[in-house]
């Protein structure tokens, strides 16, 4: 899907209107907040099993399964938006 009025850039195509700027900002705000849970717990989660104590090796599983938990959430959530978005109101593919 290649909207009319298309801006290439080096982040990719981009539309310029309202809604196209809004999908672009979503995307692009998802990545950022995805990339910081990574740089923040990724290395608490590692410590806490390096440690050796049972009750931190406990709260570092108990926030893998958070991060995978929440990674499946926003997974099945933008399935979900894309769907009904495309099926449902007959918006374009690709559009969310």
């Amino acid at each position: 899907y290649e909207p009319t009025g298309a801006i290439w850039t080096s982040l990719g195509c981009i539309d310029p209107s309202p809604s196209g700027l809004i999908t672009r900002l979503y995307q692009i705000g998802i990545g950022i907040v995805g990339g910081l849970i990574l740089l923040i717990k990724v290395p608490q989660i590692v410590i806490a099993y390096n440690s050796g104590d049972p009750e931190k090796i406990k709260d570092a599983q108990s926030g893998v399964w958070s991060i995978a938990g929440g990674l499946l959430l926003l997974v099945f959530a933008t399935i979900v938006l894309e769907t009904l978005g495309v099926h449902v109101i007959g918006l374009p593919s690709g559009f969310i």
